[in-house]
């Protein structure tokens, strides 16, 4: 650009901010200091001087632009390290009006730790139409991934399916379209969920959901009576059914409605969700089976009494040195170990021998360790069935995940299978002589202070000897 320019071509650009704008004719000067030779220094002295100038395109409304920017005898600068002439400015707060470039950039590289799921309904149920493009057998288990995930926003749906029938549901689902208005789909025998137009209602409600009998929706006349208007269904609303309605054609305008516009329509069939939810049941009712048959007792056990029993369980799950079971409490559940390793605990009463405390001499509750349970074992048993408080505490390891049987529900067990679950692994473990316990309590703190005074003398050897591990000749690779 030329260097003598008239000032008053100068042309600002919108405001970026408070009051600020962008300078165009220095912007174009800026740009004529890149440098296209060879030589290194003549470039580096374009950067600088071109970082120090390029603060002054951004500009305040109150700075006065009547200086030129380059002298007028001069169409382009004579050198590259020619200065810029000083800025006037009638406000001193003109300075602080410049905005940092820094800040801009930030703005734009700013990284946002946003959910990819979260996102407004029309734009979910446009990407839902988008994934049932494809036919279920087309889709990948990643495309069934992304559609669970956005299905699970909908709280139609998450209201009627569980989670895990959800996920195993939407591998199964399909896409359903209507190319004009005056259709009928029929939803007596699916479950529907309208993803655009808009439809009519012919039932009210249009939706039997599961916890709704059949009569409990009606049938509307062809001709609204005075003063109603029917019902119309919008993106995101539903209508159908997930289980099969008896005494109904497929081809019943029970739950049936008529579309308006070209519609389309995710649809989860009754059949397929009345085989997911078998599946599941089987595979719930296998996994209880096979904590039972980890027992070895209960390998042998009537396949009626297995069946019984595992239709009781419950999942429980517990941290590490949670306590399951209290000492001298009746306990909450009979609990089968699936996975984890709890210990048992017994207390004993000594007496203080610390002369530093103040308790010396008087008697002390110690916990006792007198044996463990791992997978495939099994307590509380004998508590509920004779009513007897326990006679040891159960403490969790590690995280432990039991299969339990609560109160309630054992006491509707046969008494076969009663009998069957008190053949106990563990009694001896529990039951143990209160000498027993004396002698087990004596032998863990003599292990114990063996361990301590070990401890203090090597730590006494290392620092007498100046010995600093992992340094010098006391360096030893494993």
């Amino acid at each position: 650009m030329e260097a003598g320019v008239s000032t008053n071509r100068n042309r600002l650009s919108p405001c970026l901010g408070a009051g600020v704008k962008i300078d165009y004719e220095r912007l174009k000067w800026l740009q004529t200091l890149t440098s296209r030779e060879k030589d290194e220094l003549e470039r580096q002295k374009a950067h600088e001087e071109f970082m120090s100038h390029y603060r002054e395109v951004f500009q305040s409304k109150e700075v006065s632009r009547k200086q030129p920017i380059c002298p007028s005898n001069s169409r382009r600068p004579k050198t590259r390290r020619s200065s810029l002439p000083p800025l006037r400015s009638d406000d001193s707060s003109s300075e602080a009006a410049r905005p940092e470039i820094g800040h801009y950039v930030a703005l734009i590289h700013k990284r946002t730790n946003t959910n990819p799921y979260e996102m407004k309904p029309l734009q979910r149920l446009k990407t839902i139409r988008r994934l049932l493009q494809k036919l279920p057998f087309e889709r990948s288990a990643s495309e069934n991934e992304v559609l669970y995930k956005h299905l699970s926003y909908l709280e139609c749906i998450t209201s009627e399916v569980a989670g895990p029938v959800l996920e195993k549901l939407s591998a199964v689902v399909k896409l359903e379209t209507m190319s004009g208005s005056g259709f009928t789909v029929y939803g007596n025998h699916a479950f529907y969920l309208l993803l655009q137009g808009s439809v009519t209602a012919l039932s009210e409600p249009a939706f039997l959901a599961h916890d709704r009998k059949p009569e409990q929706s009606q049938l509307l006349g062809k001709t609204p009576l005075p003063g109603s208007e029917p019902r119309i269904l919008y993106p995101g609303d539903c209508f159908g059914t997930l289980k099969s309605v008896p005494g109904r054609a497929c081809n019943s305008k029970y739950l049936a409605v008529v579309t308006r516009e070209p519609c389309s329509f995710l649809k989860i069939s009754a059949r397929d969700h009345t085989r997911v939810v078998e599946q599941l049941r089987v595979k719930i009712h296998e996994e209880k089976l096979g904590v039972l048959h980890t027992c070895n007792l209960h390998s042998m056990w009537p396949k009626l009494s297995l069946d019984r029993a595992a239709n009781m369980i419950v999942w429980k799950k517990f941290k590490a040195d949670e306590v399951v079971c209290h000492e001298g409490q009746l306990a909450p559940f009979v609990g089968f170990i699936q996975a984890g390793e709890c210990r048992i605990q017994r207390q004993v009463s000594v007496l203080a021998t610390d002369s530093a405390e103040n308790t010396f001499g008087n008697n002390l509750v110690r916990n006792v360790e007198v044996g463990r349970l791992v997978t495939g074992e099994y307590f509380g048993h004998t508590s509920l069935f004779h009513r007897r408080p326990m006679t040891s505490s159960i403490v969790a390891i590690s995280t432990l995940r039991l299969g339990v049987i609560l109160p309630s529900d054992v006491a509707k067990l046969d008494e076969v299978s009663q009998t069957l679950l008190l053949q106990s692994p563990i009694t001896g473990k529990t039951e143990l002589a209160r000498e027993e316990v004396h002698k087990t309590y004596v032998k863990q703190e003599l292990e114990k202070e063996w361990d301590t005074f070990r401890k203090s003398v090597v730590a006494d050897v290392i620092s007498t000897r100046g010995i600093i591990p992992g340094i010098g000749k006391w360096q030893h690779e494993v």
